[in-house]
């Protein structure tokens, strides 16, 4: 893909106002044309891409089918942190931070669910966007070139996780 497709489909991926809320279930959606196909997608914050990732992966249970756009939105909708890096950069960056100390001490006691305040923050704040690719290939190379260029919060943050550069 050559630098001016590049840009073309990042400026449509990224494009203010072009957002679907993440209140319902994408598998549950009647007015959803969310594809399961392979693709480019931004998680948002009011005006705000927090998160782009790709969907084209292929599944660890079915290695001849592919995680579409579908399954990986409805993944981070669900705000489950031990399954989505958008869900460990929500609570850790977002959420966590603004809490009491006597907040953390329920977590801790199990008074509190991370993951459900997470699921709950997601569905009532962020919303998505995206942009279907040829290959996975394809969206490989826009989400790279979206990263380098745009560098969204979140995934900015979940390169430090995974670098173990920030204490979990």
């Amino acid at each position: 893909m050559n630098p001016e497709e590049l840009q073309k489909l990042t400026d449509q991926l990224l494009k203010p106002g072009r957002r679907t809320p993440m209140t319902e279930s994408v598998r549950k959606a009647t007015h959803n044309d969310l594809p399961e196909k392979v693709g480019v997608y931004a998680i948002w914050e009011k005006e705000k891409p927090l998160y782009v990732g790709y969907a084209g992966k292929e599944q660890r249970s079915k290695p001849t089918a592919l995680c579409g756009l579908k399954d990986r939105i409805d993944s981070h909708r669900n705000g489950t942190l031990y399954k989505s890096t958008l869900a460990l950069g929500v609570w850790f960056h977002l959420i966590a931070p603004t809490l009491e100390l006597e907040e953390h001490r329920k977590i801790r006691a199990g008074e509190r669910n991370p993951s459900a305040e997470t699921r709950d923050y997601i569905r009532a704040k962020l919303s998505y966007s995206f942009v279907v690719c040829a290959t996975p290939a394809e969206a490989r190379a826009l989400e790279r070139h979206i990263l380098d260029h745009d560098k969204p919060e979140l995934n900015r943050f979940s390169r430090l996780l995974k670098s173990k550069s920030v204490p979990v």
